[in-house]
C-alpha cells in the first residue's frame, strides 16, 4: 500500500491515525459490470476485467485495512457481486471486525444473495434509483442484457 494510505501526508506534516481518526476505505473492487450506465465514472465493462486484483491480492488489501484499524470498508465497482471471490473478501473483513458496506446496482441480488449478505454481516447495502419512472431509470442504467429491467432489481424490492 502507498504511504499516503498508511497515514503519511507529504504535503503537510506526518500524522498518525488514532482511535478517533481512522481511515475509511472506498474500494472499487472491479471494473466489471452487467450494466452500461450513462453516468459511469470508472468506465465499467462487461466481460473480462482489466487490471483486477487476484483473490490473494484482494485479501491482502483487507489484511492491510485491518493493520490500519479501518472501521469500515465500502465495496463498490463496477458491480462487486460479479466478482467470484466477493464473499471471501467480505468474510475476511468481517473476521477482522471491519464493517462492510456494499454499493451495488441491485440487479444480482436474489433472496439467496440477500441471505448471504446478512450471513456475512454486511452493514449497509446501497442501491441507487435514478428515477421513479421505471423506463427512465432503466434507460439511464443501460438495461440488463436478456433480463428484467434494472428497476425490478432482481426481486429485491418485493422482499
Amino acid at each position: 500500500m502507498s504511504l499516503s494510505i498508511k497515514g503519511h501526508d507529504y504535503v503537510k506534516n506526518d500524522r498518525e491515525f488514532t482511535d478517533i481518526s481512522r481511515p475509511l476505505i472506498f474500494w472499487n473492487i472491479t471494473y466489471r459490470c452487467n450494466l452500461k450506465c450513462i453516468h459511469c465514472y470508472i468506465n465499467a465493462i462487461q466481460g473480462l476485467s482489466r487490471d483486477e486484483l487476484t483473490t490473494e491480492e484482494a485479501l491482502r488489501v483487507v489484511d492491510d485495512a485491518h493493520e490500519l484499524r479501518t472501521p469500515l470498508l465500502i465495496i463498490s465497482g463496477g458491480e462487486p457481486l460479479i466478482r467470484e471471490d466477493i464473499t471471501d473478501v467480505m468474510r475476511r473483513a468481517n473476521d477482522y471486525g471491519i464493517k462492510v458496506s456494499l454499493s451495488t446496482n441491485g440487479t444480482l441480488i436474489t433472496r439467496d444473495w440477500a441471505l448471504k449478505l446478512k450471513e456475512l454481516n454486511v452493514q449497509y447495502v446501497g442501491i441507487s434509483i435514478d428515477s421513479p419512472i421505471p423506463e427512465v431509470h432503466d434507460k439511464i442504467r443501460g438495461g440488463v442484457q436478456g433480463g428484467p429491467g434494472t428497476w425490478r432489481l432482481g426481486g429485491v424490492l418485493r422482499m
